[in-house]
């Protein structure tokens, strides 16, 4: 008789710490060792396995965590995730990754001391391939086609610590040759900056916090932090 075997079911290792849930009920959640999940409906589905990973990145045996992850709003079957230092592209909820060409980086530590800071990974509204990533100690990235180039946006500094940039688009803003304008960048120690140009440029806000652990915005444009 032969041999069966199959993948045995493992739960979340350690905290929960963030979670990302479309219109359309899409969910992400992210942890501090061990992966990161989609909920399917019915189960969460672990989505770094030697299945799922390219086979360089599914056997580094380090135990990290998912530093983010985030669905695009337009196309909720691409993932974008940033795992040991390095940036993710799933076109299939998770059933397969490829790297994106983003040069590795350092300090991108999912168990460190500001692993529940977010959102970390911007994606465009209405254009799945405009993608922004915020690092801890690099500052912040863009790409305009899936992750195949990228560039760092000069304009954010980097942060002062580890504690990284976060990002986020402004849905109210305006549209141009199908990229959202609107873009609000939060470097912790330095403030929070403010672009009008699809993140080409940002410029520091008035009066600005310096520090920070969340950033929201809601549906008129209002930012929140806290």
């Amino acid at each position: 008789m032969a041999t069966i075997w199959k993948t045995l079911k493992i739960g979340g290792g350690g905290f929960i710490t963030g979670l990302d849930i479309t219109s359309d009920g899409t969910q992400v959640y992210r942890t501090d060792t061990y992966g990161a999940y989609y909920w399917n409906g019915s189960t969460n589905v672990q989505l770094l396995t030697t299945l799922t990973m390219p086979a360089a990145d599914a056997t580094n045996g380090s135990g990290e965590g998912v530093y983010e992850i985030k669905i695009a709003p337009s196309n909720t079957q691409r993932f974008y995730m940033t795992y040991a230092g390095r940036v993710f592209l799933s076109e299939n909820r998770g059933v397969s990754w490829t790297r994106t060409n983003f040069t590795q980086v350092s300090g991108s530590n999912p168990n460190d001391s500001f692993r529940t800071f977010s959102p970390k990974i911007a994606i465009d509204p209405i254009n799945a391939d405009v993608v922004f990533v915020g690092t801890a100690l690099n500052g912040l990235f863009r790409s305009l086609d899936a992750g195949a180039t990228w560039a760092v946006v000069a304009s954010v500094p980097a942060s002062t610590g580890s504690e990284g940039v976060l990002i986020i688009f402004d849905p109210a803003s305006s549209v141009v040759s199908g990229k959202t304008q609107g873009l609000y960048a939060s470097s912790y120690g330095n403030g929070v900056y403010h672009s009008t140009d699809g993140g080409a440029n940002f410029s520091i806000t008035s009066s600005t916090p310096t520090t920070h652990r969340h950033i929201a915005i809601d549906s008129s444009g209002s930012l929140y932090l806290t």
